[in-house]
């Protein structure tokens, strides 16, 4: 394997293995957080794992599959978080932070923001608090799976290929020294 494609490989396996146990699988929603408007949020991106493993990880937001960019609302925090100052009705949505390595992009936290009034009535109906974090990722993410796993049965058959190779070699030279 080339120098330039082992790189490649070790950020896609990375990357599915982030994405394949309980736990790290963003790809569901993550948090769900219900505030009043003219309040202030920080949204955590969670890139600190990935972040350890790739030096050149880049991070970006995405509200509703649209990019976010920093305004005198809104401010990006050296963590790769969000913050989004005195929320407005129209704040509500879908919030993204995706990661990039190489040309590899992977969600890494999904949160849910509503923002309005009459919440009260709606949180404690549902036994709700203000900040809800719903941890509901449990489910693993079945084609990063079947991608740790095909991985896995590539490097153990490489390994057999490795093992059987250097027992032949080793029949061969007693053969041949006798021979």
């Amino acid at each position: 394997m080339s120098k330039e494609i082992l790189p490649i490989v070790l950020a896609a396996f990375s990357l599915a293995l982030f994405n394949a146990f309980p736990g790290t699988n963003t790809s569901e929603l993550s948090e769900e957080i219900w505030l009043l408007p003219d309040e202030t949020v920080d949204l955590s991106c969670r890139a600190e794992r990935l972040g350890a493993i790739f030096e050149d990880l880049t991070t970006r937001w995405e509200k509703d599959k649209g990019h976010v960019a920093a305004t005198a609302q809104i401010e990006f925090l050296p963590d790769a978080g969000l913050r989004l100052n005195s929320l407005r009705l129209t704040d509500s949505g879908i919030y993204v932070c995706k990661g990039r390595v190489f040309d590899m992009v992977v969600d890494i936290n999904t949160i849910r923001l509503h923002v309005g009034s009459g919440m009260q009535e709606e949180l404690v109906s549902r036994g709700g608090s203000w900040l809800s974090n719903q941890d509901s990722m449990g489910i693993p993410n079945v084609w990063s799976l079947a991608f740790v796993l095909s991985f896995l049965a590539c490097v153990l058959f490489g390994l057999a290929m490795l093992i059987m190779r250097t027992y032949y070699r080793s029949v061969m030279r007693k053969y041949d020294t006798y021979g």
